[in-house]
């Protein structure tokens, strides 16, 4: 649902009064919200980022996979890929008054797709190639306080439903953390369990079934005759 045009306004009047702001921006639409990205100097043009490498990882190529960080306290402590879903792509204007980090860089053999998801392929003349900004961090000096913004160019990735894939709930949890300006909060928990899925696809189910069910007695049967035959022969 789009924000009323007093509800972006006051938005724009906690940002101007030094706040922090985590803000997840999907593909589709700003939401109203086009008076905040003015106002932090933001280019983001509409469209999805491609990702052809997201095979690798059983992924559509929608789903964008992170290829390279900065050097920011954010991503410092951060050793695994990230995915962003739907991502659109985050960028400065020249002239902010914030200081523009990008924190994530991605689909670096992919592109801004601008036109249709349906029948995506690169186009020179329309689409961005790669690498391309998901997710981006902006600073300033607001009386004697840092002023702390992070834009991500997807909610999903931040969702119930994506946060657990790869290293997407550390990410998140680095992000609060420097953005509740304690940087001691910045850190990265011990996994407490271990992913114990195997995937296996219907042939290799299939031959794990016929080996155990048919193959392995079958062999038991046989090898338990030649010896018998041995011995009566013997």
């Amino acid at each position: 649902v789009d924000l009323l045009p007093g509800e972006a306004n006051r938005v724009k009047r906690y940002l101007e009064g030094g706040g922090n702001l985590l803000w997840l921006v999907d593909f589709d639409s700003l939401r109203g919200m086009d008076v905040v990205a003015e106002y932090l100097g933001l280019d983001l043009i509409d469209g999805i980022v491609i990702d052809p490498s997201a095979s690798t990882q059983r992924l559509p190529a929608s789903f964008t996979l992170a290829s390279a960080y900065a050097e920011h306290p954010i991503t410092d402590r951060l050793d695994s890929n990230t995915v962003f879903p739907y991502a659109r792509r985050i960028e400065a204007h020249e002239g902010s008054d914030f200081y523009f980090t990008p924190l994530v860089q991605a689909a670096a053999g992919g592109w801004l797709e601008t036109t249709s998801l349906r029948e995506a392929s690169f186009d020179e003349d329309s689409d961005i190639a790669g690498p391309i900004t998901v997710a981006a961090a902006l600073e300033r000096d607001v009386g004697d306080k840092r002023q702390r913004v992070v834009v991500i160019g997807t909610a999903k990735a931040l969702s119930n439903q994506y946060i657990g894939l790869l290293g997407n709930i550390d990410l998140g949890m680095t992000t609060m953390g420097w953005l509740a300006g304690d940087d001691s909060l910045i850190t990265i928990e011990p996994k407490n369990r271990v992913d114990l899925t195997l995937e296996l696809s219907r042939p290799e189910m299939a031959a794990i079934g016929f080996g155990f069910l048919i193959f392995l007695p079958l062999g038991l049967l046989i090898s338990g005759g030649i010896i018998w035959w041995r011995r009566r022969r013997a």
